[in-house]
């Protein structure tokens, strides 16, 4: 249990971090904590024995050692943000605390307000936090220096039904900013890169049950056997449904949900949990239409 007592920071100590004070030796306060190796190793080589994640606003999620294995779990499922840890290896969670895990929001919002600190007060951030316009398509165009071009959008039978601003402008599941009149709402149910199409449907030809998932981390175990059942999200909002695993021969995973799940999107992270804990986590490869 070692593991989970050295996660066990008071919330003070945690406070002191933020404002920049150190607690001691070979810990290094992050604002958020970083999935990419590159930043991670970086911080490994510098000599730091932990990496301490504090921000306020935004974490709520605490380690648990289980079976020799780190375990990401969380108090509260309003602000979970155990979906976006899944990605991690068991020696980068050994090396990471998380001093906020047990306090939900308004309590940490409290603790902040008596330290005096202006986070105490900051509105809960919407969308991606780093793009304080939301125009995250423009954002993306800037960073990256590619452009998007116009195309069509077409229905399931191929149909053009008008023309789209850039595949950048759509996700899975978006009803607003279309620009199409019809009787009946319309959703975005796929993109096409190949032929620069966005696929318009109906609600209904939004929801499936079997999904496959690539490129698995395994959190809680190595692996998992055929028929596992767990609870899976397929996207940070998503509150969770009943759903069976099965791993297949080419290293994927099959999902199948008890209930249709709506708008499972390719590229996408779906995270599974036993328990209260993640078991482990992929990125949606295709989905399988109802």
């Amino acid at each position: 249990m070692a593991i989970k007592s050295e996660a066990k920071l008071t919330t003070f100590e945690a406070i002191s971090m933020i404002v920049g004070n150190s607690i001691g030796t070979g810990i290094i306060a992050v604002p958020y904590l970083a999935t990419k190796n590159s930043m991670i190793d970086v911080i490994w080589m510098v000599g730091a024995a932990y990496i301490i994640n504090v921000i306020l606003h935004l974490i709520i999620a605490e380690l648990s050692y289980n079976n020799g294995e780190v375990q990401p779990k969380s108090v509260t499922a309003e602000k979970d943000q155990t979906y976006a840890l899944y990605n991690l290896t068991q020696e980068q969670l050994r090396r990471t605390l998380m001093p906020v895990g047990e306090y939900e929001k308004p309590q940490i919002r409290r603790i902040a307000e008596e330290a005096g600190l202006p986070v105490a007060h900051k509105s809960d951030s919407q969308d991606i936090c780093f793009v304080p316009d939301h125009d995250y398509a423009s954002f993306i165009e800037n960073e990256t220096g590619k452009t998007y071009e116009p195309g069509n959008f077409v229905d399931e039978s191929g149909n053009i039904l008008g023309r789209h601003k850039g595949l950048i402008h759509y996700t899975i599941g978006q009803r607003k900013g279309l620009g199409i009149t019809a009787a009946t709402p319309l959703f975005v149910k796929e993109l096409r890169p190949a032929t620069n199409e966005v696929v318009i449907s109906t609600n209904e030809s939004l929801f499936s049950d079997t999904c496959y998932i690539s490129d698995i981390n395994y959190m809680a175990q190595e692996h998992i056997t055929p028929g596992t059942r767990s609870i899976g999200k397929v996207r940070y909002s998503h509150r969770g449904a009943d759903c069976t695993l099965t791993p297949m021969e080419n290293g994927m995973i099959k999902c199948v949900f008890d209930e249709p799940q709506r708008a499972m999107t390719p590229g996408q992270a779906a995270v599974f949990y036993q328990d209260g804990h993640v078991l482990c986590g992929g990125t949606i490869e295709k989905m399988m239409v109802n």
